[in-house]
Formats: structure tokens, C-alpha cells, sequence
């Protein structure tokens, strides 16, 4: 037997074609049979069947082990539709935040007639390590005079962190955190820098900043 068929409808909006079968014996004798098949449009997302994977590595190997992770879920990330997949997305960057240590990224599958399916994977990281300190800050001698020099010293001083040097196995140098005590107790550098102007309306005459003269 052979067929000949009508234009089949377009596989996201669904409709119905007809297929005319023709069967001839050794007389000579012809049947034939006409089937009307209805086809209904694609209305379910793709079927994801191989999701992706959470991951883990220690910051020490971040900069190697989360590109890689990034890499398999993307090459094994799959998914099956009727309409066949248009596309599959993601947000994962190319390289982990820095400061980050848990992070959940989105891979999508879309298929040909705009649905959507999507799944989630973490990945986790984690720097159990407190920060090098390669030298402690420095004491500073600044002289006081009419034109501010000391305050300009101070706030070299402060801007410079003390001179403090510090390093982190896991943590870009620009995105340490520093923070400045007097007597134990935080402060930022406006208030200490206020303080110290302060005392320029006195003609550098002595202050207290906390318990301590100066």
C-alpha cells in the first residue's frame, strides 16, 4: 500500500490533515481508505530529562572548579519537546561573584513554540580562613599648624588603612573590609576626622578622643 496526505498543520497551533491510503492485489483490484488524523497543538513546555547539578569547591579552588561545574551543566543540560528546543539559557556568569558563597542559577529550555521550562542548581562556596595580616598598622607624626597639616596627615593615615597589609586566600585585595576601633569601639573615619577638625578651632590645643589625650 502507498499514501498520499494533505499539508499537516503547523505542530504549535494544532489542527487536523488528511492521509488516502491505495492498496492494489495481483488482479488489479484497488481499495482505497482516507484517514482524517487531527493533531493537537503543542501546549505543555519542553520536558527537561537531564537537570542540572549543585556544586561545591573551596574558595582556594573557585577560580578552577566553578568554570568547570559551569561548563558540565551547560554541555549535559537537556531537554525533550514535540516542537523540537529552540534554545537553552542560563545566568550563570562565566566566573563566581567575588564575596559570594552560596549562588542559585536558572537554566532554561525553550522550545519552538515559545514555552518554557526551568530548573535550578546551587552552587556553594565557602572561605573558612580569616585574612594574612603581613604588617600591623603604623603610628604616624603629624605637626599641627594654621594650614590643617594634621588633618591632612590624619586622613592620609586613615585612607592608607595605618598602612596596614593584609591578605586573603580567597578575597580580591578591592574587596577587603576594614574597620577602625579607638578604645574598642568602632568608628568610621567622619567622626574621627571631625573630631580632629574640632580641635583645629583651638589651635591645636590638646583633645580627648574617648580616654585618650592627644
Amino acid at each position: 500500500p502507498s499514501f498520499v496526505q494533505s499539508p499537516a498543520p503547523d505542530t504549535c497551533q494544532g489542527g487536523s490533515f488528511t492521509r488516502t491510503w491505495t492498496a492494489t492485489d495481483q488482479e488489479g483490484n484497488t481499495g482505497v481508505f482516507t484517514q482524517i488524523i487531527n493533531v493537537f497543538g503543542d501546549t505543555l513546555p519542553p520536558f527537561i530529562n537531564v537537570a542540572p547539578q549543585n556544586g561545591s569547591a573551596p574558595c582556594e579552588q573557585l577560580s578552577v572548579a566553578y568554570p568547570a561545574w559551569r561548563n558540565t551543566q551547560i554541555a549535559n543540560f537537556q531537554a525533550v519537546d514535540p516542537s523540537g528546543i529552540k534554545a537553552y539559557t542560563n545566568n550563570a556568569p562565566p566566573s563566581f561573584p567575588p564575596c559570594a558563597q552560596t549562588l542559585t542559577f536558572t537554566f532554561r529550555a525553550e522550545d519552538n513554540c515559545g514555552l518554557k521550562s526551568s530548573r535550578t542548581a546551587q552552587f556553594v562556596t565557602s572561605d573558612p580562613n580569616p585574612p594574612v595580616l603581613n604588617s600591623g598598622p603604623r603610628d604616624t607624626v603629624a605637626y599641627c599648624s594654621p594650614s590643617g597639616n594634621q588633618v591632612v596627615k590624619l586622613s592620609q593615615w586613615i585612607n592608607k588603612r595605618g598602612f596596614l597589609n593584609a591578605i586573603d586566600a580567597c578575597t580580591d585585595p578591592a574587596y577587603m573590609q576594614y574597620d577602625m576601633r579607638i578604645n574598642g569601639v568602632l568608628r568610621d573615619s567622619a567622626q574621627v576626622i571631625a573630631a580632629f577638625l574640632a580641635s583645629f578651632d583651638g589651635s591645636c590645643k590638646q583633645l580627648t578622643v574617648g580616654s585618650v589625650q592627644y
